[in-house]
Order: C-alpha cells, then structure tokens, then sequence
C-alpha cells in the first residue's frame, strides 16, 4: 500500500483580518487536485497554529509548503522553531517528536519535507508581470509612461527578506514592462511612502508581492500611499495610480503549491522553487506535557482547520528599463 499523504500550507495568518480563508482554500484546491489524503493550512497569527499541525495529521508523510512571498524571517526563523524543525531549510537536522498539546499521542515514523517558499517558485515572476500587462491594458496606460511598483514585505529583523522581490523587480525591468521599476517595501528602506517621489511617470502601476487579502493590502498599503482603499484607478497629485490585486489572489497559485510539492518529493534540483529537506521522526521522542505547557504562547481561538479522508538598492530606488531616453527616477 501506498504510503498516504498530506500537506500543509504554513501561511502568517492575522488575527484581525480573516486573511485564513483564502489559503485554507488553496489548501482543499491543492488536495483535491493533487490527491492528498489531508490537507492543513496552518498559521503564525492564527489557529491552527504552526507548533500544533503536525499532531493533527496521520499521514506517513507530510509535505510543508511556506505560504509566503520569500525566504525571510518567518520561513528560516519562526516556522522551523515553532514546528521543531531546527535548522533552516535545506538542513535535515530535525525531529518530529510525535506529541501534540491538542490531541497528545504518539506517531509512528514518519516524514516530514519542507519546500521552498511560494514566492520562489518561478512561475511567481510570470503571474507578477501579468498583473502588470492586464493593468497597462485594462486602463489604456502607455508603457513609456508608467512607472511599475512592486511593493513586499521586507523585514528589518532579516537582511535577506526584499532579496526576492528585487530579483522580481529587476526581471520586470530587463523584459521592460514599463519604463520604470521600483522595488519599495513595507517593513524596511525604500519604504512605499517614497513611490510618489521615486519617479516623475505620470502613470503607476502599484503591484502587491503579498499573500493578499490581509491587513497589509486592504489598509496599510493605501493610508501609507496617500491612497483610497480599494483597487483600480484613483488619481493622486495630478497622476494615475492603479493598485492590482496581491499576486496571491490567482487560481494559478493552485498549480504553484502543487509543483513545489512534487518537487520537493522527488528531491529534484531545477532551481528555484524545488528546494527541500526530509526530516524522519523520531519514534521514541515525546515532548513533555510540562513543556507544552511552558510553551511561550498559549494556545487560543477555535482550531479551525481543513481535514478530510478522500541587486541593492538605496531609498527611492527606481531604475529605467529603456536603454535610452527619458529619466531613470532617483537612485
């Protein structure tokens, strides 16, 4: 018999926003599509959480996909800490003690693989660069006019958290979208408050690099922006600003999760988005009841989840992508 088979998506999740629902979408999607006998997606800010979803599954074997834009400081730091997973990824150096605070029992060998984040996976460039073409087409933008902003997360706690998105940035830039692209962050310098003064282009296409449909998008983005909230067109200071939907909102994310699951089960090696480790379980090891206990966060909130049988840059950064003519922005 076959052994059977689960996934997990490993998401930031948020307390105030019901940002959960759309990966728990992906995560029946991606079982369905894929033939998993279980699929989870689990959270940092919300239930279940990542230090509990391992002892909610029985699977022989579990495939983690990071539901998250890059390889920053959740991926490489939290997720592996809070599912015991020590090491970052590419490491085997982690047990799964087979405890669980919900269900406390143990679980007999198993493994347990790790993919890259979903912001790595190649397919992510394609999906960003059509957001930018529909939103040049559907508002009748010229290119040579119209500056691309590409706004990720960033974080100041891990220098190399905005090195994906301006990889993606520079990409869009060398097939030349637009005649400028900017890469301006949430959470570290060139922050999104400078996009209006990054570039002189009377039209803006502002792309989130985010999960999507989370507090960040629907009100930190536009207030810091000078922005209304919502999508589409809006006029800012005599200019043309179009805000697109996160590149997480797209059926093609479907397709994503499940190709970094193969891969990551095949140990290919085809670049970016194939990236895995394997971690077998320790048998005899139990975490103790009292170290459940002491753990730093209770838990909390209804266990709501999905189970089933069947370059550098400097402030203001913003480059041309044409060879000739026209300013390039501040540099």
């Amino acid at each position: 018999m076959p052994p059977s088979r689960a996934l997990v998506l490993a998401a930031h999740g948020s307390r105030v926003h019901p940002a959960g629902a759309l990966v728990r979408a992906y995560a029946e999607a991606a079982r369905v599509r894929g033939g998993f006998d279980e699929a989870v997606a689990t959270f940092w800010k919300e239930a279940p959480f990542f230090r509990d979803v391992l002892g909610m599954l029985t699977a022989d074997e579990v495939t983690v996909v990071p539901f998250f834009t890059s390889a920053g400081y959740y991926c490489r730091t939290v997720l592996p800490r809070e599912m015991k997973l020590s090491g970052a990824a590419g490491t085997p150096t982690a047990t799964d003690r087979g405890w669980s605070p919900l269900l406390q029992y143990r679980r007999p060998p198993r493994r347990i693989r790790c993919t890259a984040p979903l912001g790595e996976h190649s397919g992510m460039r394609r999906l960003i660069r059509r957001r930018v073409t529909d939103a040049l087409r559907a508002h009748g933008l010229p290119r040579e006019e119209t500056c691309v902003v590409l706004v990720g997360h960033g974080t100041r706690r891990e220098p190399r958290s905005g090195e994906l998105t301006l990889r993606h940035a520079d990409a869009l830039r060398r097939a030349g979208v637009a005649r400028e692209v900017c890469a301006l962050f949430l959470d570290q310098p060139p922050e999104i408050e400078t996009a209006l003064v990054a570039t002189l282009q009377p039209s803006l296409i502002v792309v989130p690099y985010l999960i999507g449909r989370a507090g960040h998008e629907i009100e930190d983005l536009p207030r810091r922006m000078g922005l209304r909230p919502g999508l589409g067109r809006q006029e800012v200071c005599g200019r043309c600003v179009v805000c697109t939907r996160a590149v997480g909102e797209d059926p093609a994310i479907v397709a994503m999760i499940l190709d970094l699951a193969a891969s990551a089960r095949t140990s290919s090696s085809k670049g970016p988005g194939t990236q895995s480790y394997t971690i077998t379980t320790d048998p005899e090891g139990v975490v103790s009841s009292q170290e459940n206990r002491d753990a730093r966060r209770p838990l909390q909130g209804h266990i709501g989840f999905i189970r089933t049988l069947s370059g550098g840059v400097a402030p203001g950064y913003c480059r041309s992508a044409f060879q000739a003519g026209g300013h390039g922005g501040r540099e």
